[in-house]
């Protein structure tokens, strides 16, 4: 908890805006991109622009972040932007800190074994420009999980049995925030995030097993954290000719149990990235991207009565914590002009290129999302 509040109050100072102490939250399934929002925009259409592109006659003046960076830019006053973002995470087999573990293995400890994961996210979103530096947001995401399990073939007989899914679909955490521009230049912007998520996830997700009717499942495939979090980011923003780059540092930070006994570990966040102006026509511009993005994460602290820890490790505390070190390389295109002057469209996707679980817990394999974002 104490870690939590320093992140925050860190961020808060180096921004220079403290926002009043109201408890904030976020999503247990925050290792999927969130950037449904400000990730893109800033002074929409209307920005000067830089000397270096005066020189080079192509219009594109503000700054650059990825899809999956959230809480990027404000937008100009009285505009609005919507967006829609596609994220999809697979993960297959377990890790016990860098090291796989097979479900044979997994089978002589435990009665039921995760083997994959599949998370599917739609989320949409609304912004709003306040004033020239200030700008609010909503975004509201739906989840669909499946997860593979497998059983013994008895409690007794350690040999793998049965395989099946589990099933859920659910609105996730509702995200509540606001962009705040610290600084803006030719070249350089510095924009502070504070948010919440206010907890309209369930954390009750149920499903049909072979030992149970409408069991309640584990901890990853509930929707919601059960609590209301904070959630800050600082994001560092630069652009020289064809080049951008850009840092955040972000974390959600949780300090109560929700009433089912439980919450989730606090997460921080360190991600960086480089793009490249590919084209500029009098129509669309098109950005190639690549981006590190760095998370860490503990443990759930208390428990879900409900779950046998002993039973699955889905359904241990203890084996919820990790890190996790993703390679995400993306393109981005604008169009500025013409009938769909507004329209923006992202992609991103990418592979862990390092993972430390406090597992066995599931092993992400790849990630990638896909947004549409409309400015009016």
């Amino acid at each position: 908890m104490m870690k939590a509040l320093w992140l925050y109050f860190v961020l808060a100072l180096l921004s220079g805006v403290i926002f009043p102490p109201v408890i904030y939250a976020s999503s247990p399934s925050a290792a999927l991109p969130l950037g449904a929002i400000a990730s893109d925009e800033e002074q929409e259409g209307k920005s000067q622009k830089m000397p270096t592109e005066a020189a080079t006659n192509t219009p594109f003046p503000h700054p650059f972040a990825p899809l999956g960076v959230y809480g990027a830019h404000v937008i100009k006053p009285g505009k609005w932007l919507t967006a829609y973002t596609y994220g999809h995470m697979a993960m297959d087999g377990n890790l016990i800190g860098t090291d796989s573990v097979s479900t044979g293995a997994l089978l002589q400890r435990y009665n039921v074994v995760p083997v994959s994961m599949s998370v599917d996210m739609h989320m949409v979103g609304l912004m709003r420009g306040m004033t020239e530096n200030f700008s609010l947001m909503v975004m509201v995401p739906y989840y669909f999980k499946t997860m593979t399990m497998m059983m013994r073939k008895s409690p007794k007989v350690m040999q793998p049995g049965i395989t099946f899914q589990t099933h859920a679909d659910g609105i996730g955490d509702l995200q509540l925030g606001g962009t705040y521009s610290l600084y803006r230049s030719a070249m350089h912007q510095l924009v502070f995030y504070g948010g919440i998520s206010i907890p309209t996830g369930s954390i009750d997700v149920r499903d049909n097993t072979p030992t149970k009717q409408n069991a309640k499942l584990g901890y990853t495939m509930q929707f919601g954290s059960g609590t209301t979090d904070l959630n800050p980011a600082l994001t560092y923003m630069g652009k020289w000719e064809r080049v951008f780059w850009g840092a955040q540092i972000a974390g959600i930070a949780r300090f109560y149990d929700n009433r089912n006994h439980y919450h989730w570990g606090s997460r921080y966040r360190l991600t960086g990235w480089l793009g490249y102006r590919l084209f500029t026509t009098m129509y669309y511009s098109c950005i190639a991207s690549a981006r590190l993005d760095w998370q860490s994460w503990g443990n759930i602290h208390g428990a879900d009565p409900e779950l046998n820890p002993l039973s699955t490790p889905a359904a241990d505390p203890n084996n919820r914590g990790g890190s996790r070190l993703d390679f995400l390389p993306g393109l981005s295109l604008y169009i500025d002009k013409g009938k769909l002057q507004g329209n923006r469209l992202f992609i991103e996707g990418g592979i862990p290129i390092y993972q430390y679980l406090e597992g066995p817990q599931g092993e992400t394999t790849w990630i990638v999302s896909a947004g549409w974002k409309f400015v009016f």
